[in-house]
């Protein structure tokens, strides 16, 4: 009856209002659930007292003792809770802690308008039962991200809670309206531990410059060769971690890195990347989660042989990029969650600082697995800077975008002198493409070369270069846009000082590119092509 019931009230709301309720099933790819129907409502029966904090008391038998292996770190004193949650694996409640996104669509350099969310971190073996409870009803308006994992949950309105069951780890997010999310990292309860006998380890607790020596008086760790960080459940560094021509390191562990409490202003340059490795090679990264950078926050730098695996990054601050791989080589990035006000995985060449006649080279890069939530910028990203005649074999697979709220999904911009080659974007599904929102643009795929007046001139004025050998395969486009823009172009140089030529992009192969049920053809209305050879759609010469 209560299946029924519900059923009853989908539809209805279907019919007033243009909206789904997604609750059981979070495989619908109806139009956003989130955009168009009534907010969710803080109101609850008079019948059911509440605390102090705002959330309906539960009775004593409401949550059930989880006997599976599992494990999380307790509350750490001094670091915000998010006020509008509760989290309980079984009957025990897990912290969840306060982080900032931002959602203006619109870049500024204070980033003055952020909103909170919540972030919360377990250790599981072969599953558990997991209840949110939050301070306002949901009306059965919420979603269970990746859809692919097809999460089953029951809402109780009454006591506010939603009940679901994670099998696998991994990492998931519970959204609701009015920007109200949980970010949820399940790690592996098996995954190797260390402690301090061989490694820098940093224990449960909150560690920073006033009761941790290892911090320098500017919140710096510098790493020598040969060194492994590991980060324990229950941990939360407050510092930055920097290396110069070094080799062999590895930070790893599932505890958190907090940027929260440096500043960050674009327009006076203050800032404090909290992973900076320049000139570096074998670095290792896994698992660790990385909250509110103050800038980016990875910058790996003319280095080689990197691995960045199960990743955790939340930015919401000015140039919040999340991996930023500037003239590097062989590189691996895999399973990791990046949520950015800012490009999100990024690929640009670079000089060196100290001789700008020295020009980047990139290649052998491969992104996959992982999960993408864009608030600003491009998700998937080759350039602006693409200083350097080389940026190879750069591969973009089996990732999902759970958000592209901004600019494209997937773009290359060769601002500069690179030869771009052998880019490939396979395999890749887009949960909600809502790009174009703010002072974004309503695109999907970006690929230009030209100069461009903010980006080309920044570390080395050359000439442009070209795009040669793209392609673009199986992307699966589930809500947003219906018709998003596509945009090959390549330009016509009309500097001065530079032969008047054109700086083409050729042979791009687009194929199986399904939008919203629909695939696209030749024929597609929202195509622009402009000095540009060899583009084809499954097979087809535009």
């Amino acid at each position: 009856m209560k299946g029924i019931l519900r059923g009853f009230v989908s539809i209805l709301c279907l019919a007033l209002f243009g909206c789904s309720v997604v609750s059981n099933s979070s495989e619908s790819v109806s139009e956003s659930s989130f955009s168009t129907s009534e907010p969710a409502s803080d109101s609850v029966p008079s019948s059911i007292p509440k605390d102090e904090a705002g959330f309906p008391i539960l009775p004593s038998s409401y949550l059930s003792h989880e006997d599976r292996a599992h494990s999380f770190g307790a509350k750490v004193d001094g670091v915000p809770l998010y006020a509008g949650m509760r989290l309980y694996l079984g009957d025990e409640e897990v912290p969840v802690y306060r982080v900032y996104v931002n959602t203006t669509y619109r870049w500024d350099p204070e980033a003055k308008v952020r909103t909170e969310n919540g972030v919360a971190s377990i250790s599981i073996s072969s599953g558990a039962k997991l209840t949110l409870q939050t301070t306002w009803v949901a009306n059965g308006h919420y979603e269970i991200l990746p859809s692919a994992k097809n999460i089953a949950s029951t809402p109780d309105d009454n006591y506010r809670t939603l009940s679901f069951e994670i099998n696998q780890p991994g990492d998931y997010t519970i959204g609701y309206r009015s920007e109200r999310t949980l970010h949820l990292f399940v790690h592996d309860i098996n995954e190797p531990k260390h402690d301090s006998s061989n490694s820098m380890y940093f224990g449960p607790g909150l560690h920073d410059r006033s009761n941790d020596n290892r911090l320098s008086s500017d919140s710096r760790i510098n790493l020598s060769s040969n060194t492994k960080v590991y980060l324990a459940e229950g941990a939360i560094v407050r510092g930055i971690f920097v290396a110069n021509n070094a080799s062999n390191i590895e930070i790893c562990g599932p505890g958190f890195i907090d940027g929260s409490v440096f500043d960050r202003n674009a327009t006076t340059g203050t800032a404090k990347i909290p992973l900076e490795f320049n000139y570096c090679s074998s670095l290792k990264f896994s698992s660790f989660a990385m909250l509110d950078p103050a800038g980016w926050c990875f910058n790996l730098y003319f280095s080689t042989d990197i691995e960045l695996n199960g990743v955790k990054i939340i930015s919401s601050r000015s140039n919040g990029d999340g991996i930023s791989l500037q003239s590097c080589q062989r590189v691996k990035v895999s399973n990791c969650f990046v949520r950015t006000y800012d490009d999100s995985i990024v690929v640009k060449n670079y000089p060196r600082w100290s001789d700008r006649n020295q020009e980047g080279t990139t290649d052998d890069i491969e992104v996959w697995g992982c999960l993408i939530w864009t608030d600003l910028a491009q998700c998937l990203e080759v350039g602006y800077e693409t200083v350097g005649q080389k940026m190879e074999n750069i591969h973009f697979h089996d990732i999902t975008i759970l958000h592209a709220n901004h600019k494209a999904a997937l773009s290359i911009h060769n601002a500069n002198n690179a030869n771009i080659k052998n880019v490939r974007f396979e395999d890749i599904r887009i949960e909600h493409l809502d790009v174009g929102q703010g002072d974004g643009s309503n695109l999907l795929i970006d690929f230009s070369v030209a100069h461009s007046s903010t980006w080309s001139d920044q570390h080395k004025v050359t000439g442009l270069g070209s795009v040669d050998g793209v392609v673009v395969n199986n992307i699966t486009v589930l809500r947003g846009q219906k018709t998003p823009g596509i945009s090959i172009r390549g330009s016509y140089e009309t500097r001065s000082g530079y032969a008047h030529e054109v700086h083409k992009i050729t042979n791009v192969a687009l194929s199986n590119i399904v939008l919203r049920s629909e695939r696209i053809g030749t024929n597609y209305a929202k195509f622009a092509v402009e000095y540009a050879e060899n583009i084809t759609v499954d097979g087809t010469a535009i």
